[in-house]
């Protein structure tokens, strides 16, 4: 369960595994049991990061943190790390989901991501 106000979902779909969250917590469930249960059925979420030396994608649970894209040693340009976790995401897109802070985000991707749905809206409604 994703705070919206702080962080916005790039890639995937997490709506699902959520909504059982939410499910499960209002029922009594503990948390953390919860999320090692979804973790050992595939849930997967990686994190935008801004590090000393660029940008990253990292695990955003500590129960993934065997699991890494790539080489995290290297560090990328802003736009070259939205596009791995996007990448990352996109290829199991009901178990994966990629996100960032809303203030990671750089200025130039906010207006991009609301001329992409500007642009999606258009051609979906004809």
């Amino acid at each position: 369960m994703l705070n919206t106000t702080q962080y916005i979902v790039l890639a995937g779909n997490p709506k699902p595994w959520d909504d059982a969250t939410t499910r499960r917590v209002d029922g009594g469930e503990d948390l953390t049991a919860i999320q090692e249960d979804q973790y050992a059925k595939g849930r997967l979420s990686m994190q935008l990061v801004h590090c000393g030396h660029g940008w990253g994608v990292r695990p955003a649970s500590s129960l993934m943190l065997p699991y890494q894209i790539g080489d995290n040693n290297i560090r990328m340009l802003h736009l070259e790390a939205i596009k791995v976790g996007m990448e990352w995401a996109y290829e199991d897109e009901v178990n994966r989901e990629f996100f960032a802070r809303t203030s990671d985000l750089q200025p130039g991707w906010k207006g991009f991501v609301r001329d992409l749905d500007y642009w999606h809206d258009v051609h979906r409604n004809g």
